[in-house]
């Protein structure tokens, strides 16, 4: 089908599919092992008590940061969470 021949709002549409299709590539190089260390760090940092820990909604911060590096990290491996990949997907998802 020829993109003349669309409407306006099918042309967005497949202009936005294209667009998905393009960025969920798998990775390769370095950028994969870079997202593996990444993962592999945050996922060993959460696990790691400091005495600012023991103060709840301060010392928290940086684990509850690690965990979204983590996630991330794994989301962009390809490896999908489903609870953490709805929210990370979400704006994406939409225009399917």
């Amino acid at each position: 089908m020829n993109d003349k021949n669309l409407n306006p709002s099918q042309n967005l549409q497949k202009k936005i599919r294209f667009e998905y299709q393009e960025q969920s590539r798998p990775l390769q190089g370095w950028k994969k092992w870079f997202l593996v260390l990444l993962a592999f760090v945050s996922g060993i940092y959460v696990f790691i008590p400091e005495l600012t820990d023991a103060f709840p909604f301060f010392g928290w911060l940086d684990e509850g940061i690690a965990i979204i590096i983590f996630t991330y990290a794994l989301n962009k491996l390809g490896i999908r969470i489903p609870l953490f990949d709805k929210i990370l997907t979400k704006k994406s998802k939409k225009y399917k």
